[in-house]
């Protein structure tokens, strides 16, 4: 069994990051140590920064006195994560420790990060890592190509075993309900998901708005302008709230400008939903069109519309992706299977 120093954002905040850390602790057979991040409680910049300091000066203190073999660290492609897990495998490799990098989201706006101008610099830190496990060969494709040339893997995101065993029995409705559950932003698709469903001309169909962030209140203010159509939010959905806010819904919208590889895509085919969503991140590498629902190049509220529609219209259809969607997420998307991946990594290294 070897000791992992598992560096993650604080296990308190929300998000697909802390929800895959956790599944590696509950999962894995090696002994994984969280190292939280203080820095990430923080959205004030000062506070940010002085809490980032003191990160790194703890994470010095850890490797000096904890007994650990390897550092997983979870970067994804922004400028303050790369910096920070970049000082962090240096400082790692300064004492001796091997490296187990899990890439998670990747911003294309941010692709100049990685450009020639500072290869030097990743080279001689992030780009130590013994092994980078990625989400998409694109993104190994493009960090390869920036000068990483250690071991690589490509793996995937993973739901909890028991988020699949719970079962409720799904409300006799003759209304078709379709459901965004994500974080309310631009980058989202929070809009796109509005405005498709506004152009959508059908009776008895329904939106339902789950999550939290910083549109709230345009959100708020979208729908009451347009009582006429049925939109309800419902907020942060967490644990049993969100596993039956699932199983109450008929298609799942997921518009997002960009991605790693979203972890409510992959719960909402896990229960049973057709998805509607955009050609983003890690999505395309699995994502079989038409298949399991319908994937869309641009984000066109009109194209979402018409995708909608067609789910809308067949009844069978949305009973045979729901089918298909929940055997494939069984097969190769559950928690315990893909842990025991990575345990075999950790072992190797």
């Amino acid at each position: 069994m070897k000791r992992i120093l598992l560096v993650t954002p604080s296990l308190e905040l929300h998000g697909g990051v802390c929800e895959y850390n956790k599944m590696l602790i509950k999962y894995s057979k090696h002994k994984l140590i969280p190292f939280e991040l203080h820095s990430t409680l923080y959205n004030n910049s000062i506070l940010k920064l002085l809490f980032f300091v003191s990160d790194i000066i703890r994470f010095i203190i850890f490797c000096l006195i904890k007994k650990v073999d390897i550092v997983h660290l979870g970067p994804s492609l922004g400028k303050n994560a790369l910096i920070r897990d970049s000082i962090f495998t240096y400082i790692s490799k300064t004492y001796n420790k091997s490296v187990f990098i899990q890439w998670h989201g990747w911003n294309p706006n941010n692709e100049y990060l990685i450009s020639s101008k500072h290869n030097s610099f990743f080279i001689n830190t992030l780009y130590r890592a013994d092994h980078i496990r990625f989400l998409s060969l694109t993104f190994k494709d493009k960090i390869c190509a920036s000068g990483y040339s250690n071991n690589w893997s490509i793996g995937n995101t993973f739901i909890d075993d028991d988020f699949l065993n719970i079962s409720e029995q799904k409300s006799d409705c003759d209304s078709i309900k379709i459901l965004f559950l994500s974080t309310l932003s631009k980058n989202k698709g929070i809009y796109t998901a509005l405005k498709a469903f506004s152009l959508l001309n059908h009776k008895n169909i329904s939106l339902t708005v789950a999550g939290k962030g910083s549109e709230i209140e345009s959100v708020n203010q979208f729908i009451n302008t347009h009582k006429n159509l049925s939109i309800s939010y419902i907020g942060y959905v967490d644990g049993y709230k969100k596993v039956s806010t699932y199983l109450n819904s008929d298609i799942y919208i997921f518009p997002s400008l960009y991605e790693g590889m979203p972890t409510s895509v992959i719960e909402a085919m896990g229960l049973g939903l057709p998805v509607v969503c955009s050609n983003v991140g890690a999505l395309p590498d699995f994502f079989v069109n038409e298949k399991m629902g319908f994937m869309i190049d641009d984000n066109s509220p009109l194209k979402f519309a018409e995708k909608l529609s067609i789910l809308i219209e067949n009844e069978q259809r949305r009973k045979d992706i729901s089918q298909f969607n929940q055997n494939f997420v069984k097969t190769c998307f559950i928690a315990s299977a893909s842990v025991s991946k990575i345990d075999e990594l950790y072992h190797s290294i």
